[in-house]
């Protein structure tokens, strides 16, 4: 019965552990959205540039990224290139992750001028 109880606690310790992420998992490498609606989105992040390409429409959306805590980044939209998208540029995407796990995090992007309702996303780590 000991051992029994041992190995039990054994499993649980490594099972939480093991499934453990934190947001500093997930300030660089490539990502991808869990929402269908979005599926034709990549995004590539490293310390300090976000890049966004729509494979189906080739739309590219450049951004800078400051780190204000672990799980809070601030995007600017620095590029974008398509021309009907071009009012984005200059604007702030207030970005908070509240939930990680073994491959990924979910997150709400607060609203500003451009996107008028916060928006609560799920993101997968590719890469």
């Amino acid at each position: 019965m000991k051992t029994y109880l041992t190995v039990i606690s054994l499993l649980v310790t490594l099972t939480v552990f093991c499934q453990n992420s934190s947001c500093k998992d997930f300030k660089t490498g490539k990502f991808k959205y869990s929402n269908p609606k979005y599926a034709a989105w990549t995004i590539s992040r490293t310390d300090s540039v976000q890049v966004e390409i729509n494979s189906k429409t080739g739309t590219e959306i450049t951004s800078q990224v400051e780190w204000k805590s672990d799980c809070n980044l601030k995007l600017t939209c620095k590029s974008v290139s398509k021309n009907n998208m071009k009012h984005a540029i200059g604007h702030v995407f207030e970005i908070y992750i509240y939930e990680t796990f073994n491959d990924g995090y979910k997150c709400i992007s607060k609203s500003n001028d451009i996107q008028l309702e916060d928006l609560e996303l799920e993101m997968i780590k590719i890469k």
